[in-house]
């Protein structure tokens, strides 16, 4: 599977696999730290794609340039370690950050990350608003999306092309702190089909959400052996996962070409 890369309008990454014509496609959305779900993200595309389904990977601006100081950073990493070698983790941290700050120079389209937006989350629904768009409402566009892309998804399925979404993982709360109702409260009324993978040991919320929180009635949940990477998923378990996506993207609407 070879995935092309291409920017977008507002600074975010598109990655896709043609062709792209497709009235229906699979949009996937992650979380912000993008390292915490590549591996989950990426096999998930793979297995889709598999399956004969078109595949776009959106990245807002600010994922988008966590990832490009990832990899400009993974080059300079054997210099780093070698200048630092015995320096406590305290400076080893500090100087990845001031590193990354200094490749960012190179970068001025994206100096915007390091500028603290007081709603964050506010920022990527409508970035990922601008791109629905742009892809035209006569699409059907079925989002398949992880953690927090999950509550930004749920948040903006008014998007007349958003037909179903999938979460995984939703983030029902921060580990170890109280409920937020701000993460959940839309949840209750949410109007389009959606369905939760959620992982037994998910430390944003295992197995007892289905008592703690109050769902739409077209929300539907399933749980798997995971926590919130997914992380060494049994064959068996993946299987049941790629049907269970193909059985709901189809159900109502044939989401192939």
């Amino acid at each position: 599977m070879q995935l092309k890369t291409t920017r977008t309008a507002g600074g975010g990454t598109l990655h896709y696999i043609e062709p792209l014509d497709r009235k229906d496609v699979l949009l996937f959305f992650g979380r912000d730290n993008f390292n915490k779900s590549r591996q989950f993200m990426e096999s998930l595309i793979a297995a889709m794609h598999r399956e004969n389904y078109t595949v776009l990977w959106y990245e807002d601006m600010a994922t988008a340039t966590a990832r490009l100081l990832e990899d400009e950073f993974e080059r300079w990493l054997p210099r780093l370690e070698k200048a630092w070698r015995g320096r406590t983790g305290f400076m080893l941290r500090m100087a990845r950050k001031l590193l990354k700050a200094l490749l960012l120079l190179k970068h001025p389209a994206h100096w915007s990350y390091f500028v603290h937006d007081q709603d964050a989350i506010a920022a990527r629904c409508r970035q990922l608003r601008r791109f629905i768009r742009r892809l035209g409402n006569d699409r059907n566009v079925f989002i398949l999306a992880h953690s927090a892309g999950g509550r930004i998804s749920s948040l903006i399925e008014d998007e007349p092309a958003i037909r179903k979404l999938v979460c995984f993982g939703y983030p029902f709360r921060r580990p170890g702190e109280a409920r937020d109702e701000k993460r959940v409260r839309h949840l209750a009324t949410l109007a389009k089909p959606c369905m939760i993978v959620q992982g037994s040991r998910d430390e944003y919320g295992g197995r007892e959400i289905a008592q703690q929180y109050r769902l739409s009635p077209q929300i539907s949940v399933s749980f798997v052996d995971a926590d919130h990477g997914y992380e060494n998923l049994s064959e068996a378990d993946w299987g049941a996962i790629i049907a269970s996506l193909r059985n709901f993207i189809e159900s109502g609407a044939r989401a192939r070409q």
